[in-house]
């Protein structure tokens, strides 16, 4: 018996051994997997091209400082986007400068702003800071410029930088993916990081060039040609289509929101791109603005139900923060946006409150339709054809009661449902609840004639 209780012993012992050595291993593991994260070093790869702005936005009366690579001589040439691509003619070369590879986590990049656009060149705006290869044309980078107005605007556009942030990969990470390790351990990491405490947060420094934004603006001259992202695009349509009806606009970026006053000073408050991420301070700007009495025009979807944090190196993306609450979300704006419909296509819109005001002129009845074109497509594979009700349909829950929908997507699955609400200080918010609405603005009459009454309404023109 004696040498079973041995056995047993040792048996036990060993147990406790490999135990410990497994603890000891995941813990060395989660120790350098969190080094890793949040100060690793590591070596990145730039391309032929890249470049980028420390700052989202700037005021025209202010260089604007720009950070190059380019392993060829190369020339920077700007656009105004506005009702198309306009040249302004700016023109400068850019010499070859190869920049380090050397990428922190938190940090970025550092490489030294090496080209400058003067003081005064552009006007307010949005504008593409293109570095195109002199040998090879095909070789090139888009760099958004966002050029804020001197004086605070009737109608301010908010640009969604953040989100536009949280979808670049530059460095191999983003929002959603981690490409700095192998498949499996990424595999890993995302499933512990749904668990939301073990390594909750994510650095996306501002440091370093936006490849996806660079790629959503690349030969394009026309912001009503069919696109299939939904980046950039939307607010550039939504920008030309104002211009267009002889708006007067001024740009701003997430940060603006969050911290100037000027945006808040607006008539009107426009959210036309896949405005997603939004720290804490984008909300209290936002419920301030719609307390004093403001308008606000959506013509976006997945609106506000991104985490995120703003840092002083750039934007933190917190996996354990699922955005605001849902009933936040329906009570402020309306509709939230759900997983049925997404990415089904995209379909018109049928009208459900004919007698709104919204719908003056257009015509309509109830159970008309409208908005059945668009250059906004509804798949990401660009596979269906556009409309007024696609991509990221949301739709009214628990808290929208303070909302009437006045027009619902036939989509087959999941529609979109456009919402609005007067305030009790006047104002009012008015939904889309659809991320391709904004590409229908140059083909539907109807459509354009909605958001035109919106705006006169909200300028007091009406």
């Amino acid at each position: 018996m004696s040498w079973i209780l041995g056995l047993v012993e040792a048996v036990v012992w060993l147990g406790l051994g490999l135990f410990a050595l497994i603890v000891l291993v995941l813990c060395w593991a989660y120790l350098v997997l969190t080094y890793f994260r949040h100060y690793g070093v590591y070596r990145c790869r730039p391309g032929a091209v890249a470049a980028y702005t420390r700052a989202r936005s700037f005021v025209a009366d202010a260089p604007i400082p720009l950070h190059v690579h380019t392993d060829a001589d190369a020339e920077l040439r700007v656009y105004r986007l506005g009702t198309m691509r306009e040249d302004t003619g700016y023109r400068r070369p850019v010499t070859r400068a190869a920049q380090s590879a050397r990428y922190h986590v938190v940090e970025g990049l550092d490489w030294p702003a090496n080209v400058e656009i003067p003081a005064g060149t552009l006007q307010p705006g949005f504008h593409a800071a293109e570095i195109v290869q002199t040998a090879d044309p095909a070789k090139s980078f888009r760099v958004p410029l966002i050029v804020r107005p001197p004086a605070p605007p009737d109608i301010a556009v908010i640009l969604p930088t953040n989100t536009w942030e949280a979808y670049n990969e530059f460095g191999g990470v983003s929002a959603y993916v981690n490409r700095r390790y192998g498949r499996l351990t990424r595999k890993i990491l995302w499933e512990i990081e749904n668990i939301g405490y073990v390594m909750p947060q994510r650095s996306l420094p501002w440091a370093r060039p936006n490849t996806i934004v660079s790629d959503d603006l690349a030969g394009v001259e026309d912001p009503f040609s069919p696109y299939a992202t939904y980046l950039p695009r939307n607010d550039w349509a939504m920008l030309a289509f104002l211009e267009r009806a002889g708006y007067e606009y001024g740009v701003y970026c997430d940060h603006d929101l969050a911290f100037l006053p000027d945006p808040r000073r607006a008539k009107l408050m426009v959210f036309a791109g896949h405005s997603e991420y939004w720290p804490q301070e984008m909300f209290g700007a936002f419920e301030s603005y719609v307390r004093a009495g403001g308008h606000v025009l959506i013509s976006a979807s997945c609106m506000m139900v991104g985490r995120a944090a703003f840092a002083d190196t750039g934007l933190t993306d917190l996996a354990h923060d699922r955005g605001a609450p849902s009933d936040y979300i329906y009570s402020h704006i309306g509709t939230r946006v759900t997983e049925y419909g997404e990415h089904r296509g995209a379909a018109p819109m049928r009208v459900e409150r004919a007698d709104h005001w919204i719908f003056d002129g257009t015509g309509l009845a109830d159970g008309d339709l409208f908005g059945g074109d668009g250059a906004a497509l509804g798949n990401p594979d660009g596979a269906d054809s556009g409309g007024a009700s696609g991509r990221y349909q949301s739709k009214i829950g628990r808290g929208s009661g303070g909302f009437d929908v006045l027009a619902t997507g036939t989509n087959e699955h999941g529609p979109a449902q456009m919402a609005f609400r007067e305030t009790d200080a006047g104002g009012w918010v008015f939904n889309t609840s659809s991320a391709t609405f904004a590409g229908i603005l140059d083909r539907d009459e109807s459509g354009a004639r909605i958001i035109r009454n919106l705006v006169d309404n909200a300028l007091g023109r009406r």
